[in-house]
């Protein structure tokens, strides 16, 4: 479209803008510089805390360092020998998983954790999308602005000049 605007103005000797669309088309690149800024700015701040953000999850609230420590916890749990008794001192065999109950218990813990886990990875990224879109469509729209600045800037008949043939 730009680029019909500009043959079409090239054709009938005239400018493709006057100095005051111009002045416009350069404020509205400005703007959307500074809300590409922002909504990259939001994705990041997203990013950074997304492990520590809460989310609910069949009536319960986890956040994935909390879901990351658990299943770290009753992962060792659900073992005969835990890391934390794996040296080879009398201390650790106090620290020996004997009990097969318990360690069933942390398995049927570990599989609802996990399920818990892809939940809230579903919901973080329901939340991603849209923020990434956002920023995708500011960056298109600051791309199709400084497209047309810079068309102009070029073109021998922005903004009064005559074309030359």
């Amino acid at each position: 479209m730009e680029k019909l605007r500009t043959e079409l103005a090239c054709e009938h000797n005239a400018p493709a803008r006057t100095d005051v669309e111009a002045a416009i088309l350069g404020g509205q690149l400005n703007v959307a510089r500074a809300d590409l800024m922002t909504r990259d700015a939001r994705l990041e701040n997203f990013e950074a805390s997304v492990h520590l953000t809460s989310y609910e999850v069949a009536g319960d609230r986890w956040s994935l360092a909390a879901l990351d420590k658990q299943l770290a916890r009753r992962g060792d749990d659900a073992k005969l020998v835990p890391d934390r008794a794996a040296r080879l001192d009398l201390g650790s065999l106090a620290r020996l998983n004997y009990s097969s109950a318990g360690r069933q218990q942390a398995n049927a813990d570990i599989e609802h954790l996990s399920y818990v886990r892809a939940e809230v990875v579903r919901q973080i990224e329901e939340r991603r999308q849209p923020l990434i879109d956002d920023r995708d469509l500011a960056r298109e729209m600051v791309g199709f602005l400084k497209d047309a600045t810079t068309e102009n800037m070029r073109d021998e008949c922005w903004p009064a000049r005559a074309c030359r043939a």
